[in-house]
């Protein structure tokens, strides 16, 4: 009785072909459609769409696209030169390096917009010492990172996937590892196996059921892409899993030296980290919305002179007064501002007794003279607040 029921859902027309009337509703269960199939032509849904997984907001990388590179213009040599990205140089003997934003031309990068992070050699090393370490870093907030469920049994799988152009082949490492909470690390290679081509690779690793991540605004964890590594730290083989943080499993397995030679070149885009054991296409965020997220951490009008904006003394009292300038967005602490508050009009520094303090949402200045000097009506605050970790 049980066949005759399914066959009754299922009767083939007399041309041999399965025909939309053949099949009775609701007979075909996800169950019997292939995994991941392939569709050759345009699949219309009359209903609604309803993803498995969210979309918005997949990628927990700040930056990825590396749009925003508040600190410098493009082609400028400085620390950071990309917001969220930052190139760390350990115990190094000779080797340097320019650090630099850069549009690339090439087809392979056009869907991120053709920004990377440039690392170019400008001081060679052929011989690294066993504590050296380069690496490009990234670091994320505690908080954000809740959503894993590392440290429970239901401990998620993630995916990394990025864009890397070299002229130096070989096997590179990446790390990762938490900070707060529990220490620990894993770390993989991936292979760059044509010199001078834009390649896109992926690195799955399993959710650590052992770390623990405090729920704050701290430093979460870092993700490193190792460029030269000494041997105090590929000693150790990680073989896929998380342990408590060690130096020795950092780079295990790099082979590569990116300061060999004088204008070696590593360039990175397209960074993507989700949840999940595949690597989804890149999510294409705007950079208005880029920078808002940037702007938590760090904040550098896009100013003359890094102009924030001006303070004005009430009519009656020209020297004596106390104002603020509210950041953009509330950062992640409170920041530190460097920068000289200066008289409207003047390039000199401020006259009198000036106190500067800051909080999560605004510089605050207070300005006390008794000088008799009716001309200071104003202060013109210029600088850059930092909340990095």
């Amino acid at each position: 009785m049980s066949n005759a029921r399914n066959l009754s859902k299922f009767k083939p027309s007399s041309s041999g072909l399965v025909e939309t009337t053949d099949i009775a509703d609701d007979a075909v269960t996800g169950a019997k459609v292939e995994n991941n199939p392939t569709i050759a032509g345009n699949l219309t849904v009359s209903g609604g769409f309803i993803p498995s997984a969210t979309t918005a907001g997949k990628n927990m990388i700040v930056n990825g696209a590396m749009r925003i590179h508040q600190r410098a213009d493009t082609l400028t040599n400085t620390p950071k030169a990309v917001d969220r990205f930052q190139l760390v140089k350990n115990n190094l003997d000779t080797a340097n390096f320019s650090e630099r934003h850069y549009v690339a031309g090439e087809a392979e990068v056009r869907e991120f917009g053709g920004d990377s992070l440039e690392i170019k050699c400008t001081t060679a090393d052929t011989n690294i010492g066993s504590a050296e370490l380069i690496h490009i870093r990234h670091q994320m907030e505690a908080q954000f990172l809740r959503r894993l469920a590392w440290g429970t049994a239901n401990a998620k799988t993630t995916t990394l996937s990025f864009s890397v152009y070299s002229n130096v082949t070989g096997t590179y490492a990446v790390v990762f590892q938490t900070v707060d909470g529990t220490a620990r690390n894993i770390s993989a290679t991936y292979t760059i196996s044509s010199a001078n081509t834009w390649e896109r690779k992926t690195i799955t690793i399993v959710g650590d059921t052992g770390a623990t991540i405090d729920n704050d605004n701290g430093l979460g964890l870092e993700i490193s892409w190792i460029l030269s590594a000494g041997s105090n730290y590929t000693s150790s083989n990680p073989n896929g899993a998380w342990a408590n943080k060690s130096d020795t499993r950092f780079a295990f397995g790099h082979n590569v030296n990116i300061a060999s030679a004088v204008n070696n070149v590593f360039y990175l885009t397209g960074v993507q980290w989700e949840e999940g054991s595949v690597a989804t296409p890149f999510e294409q965020e705007s950079p208005d919305l880029t920078l808002i997220k940037c702007l938590r951490y760090f904040y550098k009008p896009n100013t003359e002179d890094n102009f924030m904006g001006s303070l004005m003394a009430p009519d009656g009292n020209a020297n004596d007064f106390i104002g603020a300038i509210n950041f953009p967005v509330q950062m992640r602490s409170q920041p530190a501002y460097t920068g000289t508050p200066v008289e409207n009009g003047s390039a000199d520094t401020l006259g009198g007794q000036t106190s500067v303090d800051t909080n999560r949402a605004c510089l605050s200045f207070v300005r006390m003279t008794n000088d008799g000097n009716a001309a200071r009506r104003g202060l013109n605050i210029r600088g850059e607040v930092s909340a990095e970790f």
